[in-house]
């Protein structure tokens, strides 16, 4: 999904550039740049930054995952232990008897 995302961001831009381009055909494409970026219309705000924040979202999300992994890991330890613990006991006890 976020290729997908970051692939609509690039197309953003570039159809801004070639809108730009048509209505003003005789501008060089700096000038063209120019007015898009007068209107609003700039490479930061349509492609890169919209890109660098969900780059940085999936970073944090990643970090949530493998922090949770690890809890995970550490739950199934304690519980194993338990189980263990609990199996040494009842054949303790069964012993007993």
């Amino acid at each position: 999904m976020y290729h997908a995302m970051a692939h609509k961001f690039g197309d953003n831009w570039k159809k801004a550039q070639e809108v730009g381009n048509e209505i003003g055909e005789k501008l060089t494409s700096e000038e063209v740049i120019d007015e898009l970026r007068k209107g609003g219309a700039y490479e930061s705000k349509l492609e890169t930054d919209p890109k660098r924040k969900i780059d940085d979202k999936i970073k944090k999300l990643n970090d949530v995952y493998k922090n949770c992994n690890g809890y995970i890991a550490k739950i199934k330890q304690s519980i194993e232990a338990i189980v263990s613990n609990d199996q040494m006991l009842a054949s303790q006890i069964d012993g007993m008897m």
